[in-house]
């Protein structure tokens, strides 16, 4: 610094301040040109980023939606699997064949591919979080999947993280809790929260009377959907179901290999009491719970008994009769069908698909048998669901 000998010590002040401002300079240039400071990033200590998702492995999706909704939620640092159940949720549980970036018109009002109806409030949120990508309100488009995806992602992250609930979350109060908030809003969901997620209990709707057990079967839904998406998951690999459920799964499949596809006067003695019985389902679903429930019934003979067993007065268990409903069952959980108006058979719930089922049950074509059970318009009548 010799040649500021001789100069005033402010103006040699002002000069060192000066090289030093474009020293700073340079180095952020070069930290960007390497690769050490990414260029477009997130505002710092908003919400999630990509990479902090550690489960973030799904399936069960067209290759297309699949690719969009995963570029979105990492983007955020959401799962994709959430992400996708919601979505799938909004959809009627199908994926839409309508063209990935719109219309997306449904009933006339075009709300976009995640249906939401305050958009700006929705993007100026995206903007504030700083996840636009450079995008202004006038430049996003409610109709372009990837704007929407990331739009709804922001809210629901942000919705998360008002609650305290972990971004890898797989426990099912909070994935309800997620299609509550999509589907109702911040201050429903909050309600919910602090009524300590209680299922029996969904908040009121006293715009839409009644509709509020609506909200928490679309919740219910956008569970079952993340379980059935977050198949590829290895810290999630059960894909859903109690402890208790799991064990009630595990005895069932115990029960299939043991009969074999062996006929009824090889498989039901063992279930009922070493007689034949011409009608033996609820009694294999007897014997696997209770080799599962102490306290659970004696023989029980009669599908219909079966379904009294979950439905006594001031039982903490339930049977829902109602087939709208049936898509809130779980793994170990028992699929009640009929024939006219009375209970005709059970099977023990095993997995679950897009509006199916997989389960086993006794005296299914004659033996133990693990099958598949559309929710809907399958060749048995659905009656209801048994929860324990």
């Amino acid at each position: 610094m010799s040649h500021l000998r001789g100069k005033s010590p402010i103006l040699t002040m002002l000069l060192i301040g000066l090289v030093c401002i474009v020293l700073l300079f340079a180095l952020a240039a070069a930290a960007s040109a390497f690769g050490f400071i990414k260029q477009g990033d997130p505002a710092p200590n908003t919400l999630g980023k990509a990479g902090t998702v550690q489960c973030s492995a799904w399936g069960n999706a067209p290759d297309q939606y699949q690719t969009l909704i995963t570029g979105a939620a990492n983007k955020v640092g959401m799962q994709p699997a959430l992400l996708g159940a919601v979505f799938l949720s909004e959809h009627g549980d199908a994926w839409p064949k309508t063209p990935i970036n719109g219309p997306w018109a449904q009933g006339g009002k075009g709300k976009g591919p995640f249906q939401i109806e305050n958009w700006d409030g929705f993007w100026k949120q995206v903007i504030a979080q700083g996840y636009n990508g450079g995008k202004s309100l006038s430049e996003s488009d409610p109709n372009n999947f990837e704007d929407s995806s990331i739009a709804s992602a922001v809210s629901l992250i942000v919705g998360m993280k008002a609650k305290d609930i972990p971004v890898n979350t797989t426990e099912q109060k909070y994935v309800m809790y997620v299609g509550m908030y999509h589907n109702r809003g911040s201050s429903a969901a909050y309600k919910w929260a602090e009524d300590e997620y209680n299922l029996n209990n969904p908040p009121e709707n006293k715009t839409n009377p009644g509709w509020e057990w609506g909200a928490n079967d679309y919740a219910h839904r956008t569970w079952r959907h993340f379980q059935d998406l977050h198949n590829g998951c290895t810290q999630y690999a059960s894909a859903g179901g109690t402890e208790l459920g799991l064990r009630i799964k595990a005895s069932a499949f115990e029960e299939l290999k043991d009969c074999d596809g062996k006929g009824a006067d090889a498989c039901s003695p063992k279930y009922s009491g070493g007689q034949k019985e011409p009608k033996w389902c609820s009694n294999f679903a007897t014997w696997v719970y209770k080799k599962n429930i102490k306290d659970f019934g004696n023989q029980i003979n009669m599908a219909s008994a079966f379904a009294t067993e979950f439905s006594k007065k001031d039982s903490p268990h339930q049977y829902i009769a109602s087939p709208t409903k049936v898509d809130q069952g779980d793994i170990g959980d028992v699929l009640f069908f009929k024939s006219g108006d009375r209970i005709s058979h059970v099977e023990i719930i095993v997995a679950r698909g897009i509006n199916e089922f997989e389960t086993i049950g006794g005296n299914t074509n004659n033996t133990v048998l693990k099958t598949k059970r559309p929710l809907k318009n399958g060749n048995m009548t659905i009656a209801g669901i048994g929860k324990w």
